[in-house]
């Protein structure tokens, strides 16, 4: 296991535990005013490491499961699972049906289920998981993100952070090791953007250190 594998985990893990609420409004803008955010999240690390052991010691898996409230009367509150996959990996789709079943099997709640890809394959983009045998079939469809699909129109004309957020690992991946003088400029615009959107110095100061890591 790699140390810069290591980082990036935890960098990813805690900029989505850190803006989380901005998180839910980037990727499910349709549906976020389903979420009650009057009564936080609770993000499920310990019962997810129970569910799936054999991550603990796999440096390359960043997952996330966090339970979530909604208006709903009668659910009250969904999981979301986040896997943010920054290299090809083959098995995938099983590894995220896998853990939807797991998950299933121990909260029988609703479970929405996104996948952000962060890698620079650009044939690389599982959507679903397949299955079939004689007569029984079964398919797994799961929401994605693909970095490498994106614009950076697709970042702008938003005052959500997240969007910041993204496009860094963009900006990043693009360039794959940007030269000093971009960089500069880069932080440079997102400086001065943040400050017209009046954002918390704190906020910012979590968005450059996910930028400088």
């Amino acid at each position: 296991m790699s140390k810069t594998i290591t980082s990036k985990d935890a960098l990813w893990k805690g900029i989505i535990e850190d803006f989380f609420e901005f998180f839910l409004l980037f990727f499910f803008p349709n549906d976020f005013h389903k979420f009650d955010l009057s009564k936080g999240f609770e993000f499920l690390d310990k019962e997810l490491l129970e569910l799936f052991p054999e991550s603990e010691n796999n440096g390359r898996y960043v997952d996330k499961l966090v339970k979530v409230h909604t208006y709903d009367g009668e659910t009250r509150w969904i999981l979301i699972h986040i896997e943010v996959q920054g290299y090809y990996d083959k098995d995938f789709p099983e590894r995220m049906f896998t853990y939807f079943y797991r998950i299933w099997d121990r909260y029988k709640k609703r479970i929405a289920a996104i996948a952000i890809f962060t890698d620079n394959n650009t044939w690389f983009h599982p959507k679903q998981y397949h299955t079939s045998f004689l007569q029984t079939e079964l398919t797994y469809k799961f929401q994605t993100y693909k970095l490498t699909e994106k614009t950076l129109a697709d970042f702008e004309n938003t005052d959500n952070p997240f969007a910041v957020i993204v496009e860094t690992a963009w900006y990043g991946l693009e360039r794959n090791k940007p030269e000093d003088e971009g960089l500069y400029n880069f932080k440079i615009r997102l400086v001065r953007r943040l400050k017209e959107l009046n954002y918390p110095n704190r906020d910012i100061r979590r968005i450059f250190h996910f930028i400088n890591h």
